[in-house]
């Protein structure tokens, strides 16, 4: 099935302008007249369209100005099972932030900390061998080599971190299964690329110091991303260093809840530093068996046992471990089904991929920002302890995500106004006794840390703007104004 919607990348050759007199528009040159009032306006060079579109519609007798965005079809995956896979067409707004994301980037690299994937084809060693029936671990045919990275296996200790359970498989799936090949089942963010790193055995079971030395590997490695399908109900403390080593190093971290149905997250969803997910089934209803407290964050479709088969989260698999009188049957190859916190939690890293695709100089406090205020409200208004902020509405957060990375300056997210009367204007200083007030542009959502500084370098005053703010400087003199990694504003102060 094929739609026409509108992507968010624009023509950069000109912007649409409607005016009821040329003479409006200054000089600009005008490219072509289209129909009424409506004209296509050529861009200055070096100018964005969505600013300089901006900018024009403050002009007089300018009615209405707006950059010529682009029109494309939006393509419903053609794989064939994508229409029993409710947790990606319900909800979650998925096929909006598809349109505007794609299928993610591919130098986004996620850390996946489970009980390893199927990525390969390789014999299964010696000392393996009991534990899985097969001789060979395989990558299965709605997967793809270049969308795995270089791994490691903790419990085994070798560079094959294969799947001997396939838990880590189907979590992998939900995030990079082939999309769109007329096969199987869809991932979400087909286009990034996952690092398997096996710090579970066969039995899905682990130590924590498997666990956090995988924490580690993963930050090292270069994954942007770390997602922990896994629990435990303690806080060690060896694995609260290696999540503040991750957190230090600026990588996202989402964890799985757990599965018991009562209060106390496990860690290291518990942990502050680590995105806590929870689970709803496909009717939309909290899961039964989502552990919950003061760190859940979101919820992700997990499933729930009083489903029918058609209603578990799917993806592409070998028979998976049972029990020690069942285990893995690595040469079967079917769409298995399961629920848990465990199959929530690779969709909001997957949406966390997305959002990195379109803004990687996106900070994690920055992502859990954008999701905070752009999920959709479950169960008791506002957060609670139960759904923490809802369900991650992926359109938005991708689209709020895309249009925060195309700001560049200062300039750009917030106006300046000193008491001499003067507000400010792009590149212009603004002078004042003294006193100035700050106005951040309501299309930029995230609070923006700034620093004063004077004209010897020193840092002056520090401060977080979140809407409005009254600066106030003592003595005369030229300073600068930065933050967040944008082009500073002068400032004057004249006692």
């Amino acid at each position: 099935m094929i739609f026409l919607l509108f992507s968010l990348q624009y023509s950069n050759e000109w912007v649409l302008v409607k005016t009821p007199d040329t003479t409006n528009l200054g000089g600009l040159k005008i490219v072509k007249h289209l129909f009424g009032e409506w004209y296509r306006v050529a861009l200055p060079t070096g100018a964005d369209a969505l600013k300089f579109s901006e900018s024009l519609k403050k002009s007089k007798g300018i009615e209405d100005a707006s950059p010529d965005y682009i029109c494309h079809a939006l393509m419903v995956p053609d794989d064939p099972y994508y229409k029993y896979q409710w947790n990606l067409r319900k909800f979650i707004k998925l096929e909006e932030a598809w349109d505007i994301a794609g299928g993610g980037s591919s130098d986004i690299i996620i850390g996946i900390l489970d009980t390893g994937c199927s990525f390969e084809e390789y014999p299964v060693p010696d000392n393996e061998k009991d534990n899985v029936i097969g001789n060979s671990y395989h990558i299965y045919d709605d997967y793809n080599r270049s969308s795995f990275v270089e791994g490691y296996d903790f419990v085994n200790e070798d560079d094959h971190p294969n799947d001997d359970n396939g838990h880590g498989t189907i979590v992998s799936g939900v995030i990079i299964e082939a999309t769109n090949n007329g096969r199987g089942v869809a991932g979400i963010a087909f286009n990034t690329r996952v690092m398997p790193v096996k710090v579970l055995g066969y039995d899905r079971f682990g130590n924590v110091s498997d666990l956090s030395r995988g924490i580690i590997y993963a930050v090292k490695h270069g994954a942007r991303i770390i997602n922990m399908s896994l629990g435990n109900p303690k806080d060690v403390a060896i694995l609260r260093d290696a999540v503040t080593y991750a957190s230090n190093n600026g990588v996202i971290m989402v964890a799985a809840s757990g599965n018991k149905g009562t209060q106390g997250v496990y860690y290291p969803a518990a942990y502050p530093e680590v995105i806590a997910v929870g689970a709803y089934d496909s009717l939309g209803n909290l899961a039964s068996y989502s552990n919950y407290g003061v760190e859940i964050e979101f919820l992700g479709p997990g499933g729930d046992i009083i489903d029918s088969d058609t209603m578990l989260v799917y993806q592409q698999g070998f028979r998976p471990y049972i029990d020690k009188s069942n285990l893995a049957i690595l040469d079967t190859v079917h769409y298995y089904g399961l629920i848990g916190t465990s199959l929530a939690c690779p969709h909001i890293t997957a949406l966390c991929a997305l959002m990195l695709s379109v803004a990687p100089e996106l900070r994690p406090e920055d992502v859990r920002y954008i999701l905070r205020n752009t999920a959709q409200d479950f169960g008791l208004p506002g957060w609670d302890m139960f759904s923490g902020y809802g369900i991650p509405d992926f359109k938005e957060a991708v689209r709020t995500a895309y249009f925060i990375s195309h700001f560049e300056s200062l300039n750009d997210i917030l106006t300046i106004q000193g008491d001499f009367g003067n507000e400010k204007t792009s590149g212009a200083s603004v002078l004042s006794t003294g006193n100035f007030w700050l106005t951040q542009d309501s299309s930029y959502t995230l609070p923006v840390d700034l620093k004063l500084v004077n004209s010897v370098g020193q840092v002056v005053q520090e401060f977080t703007l979140h809407g409005t703010y009254n600066l106030s400087i003592e003595k005369s003199g030229v300073y600068f104004l930065y933050g967040s990694g944008r082009a500073g504003i002068k400032l004057i102060v004249t006692k």
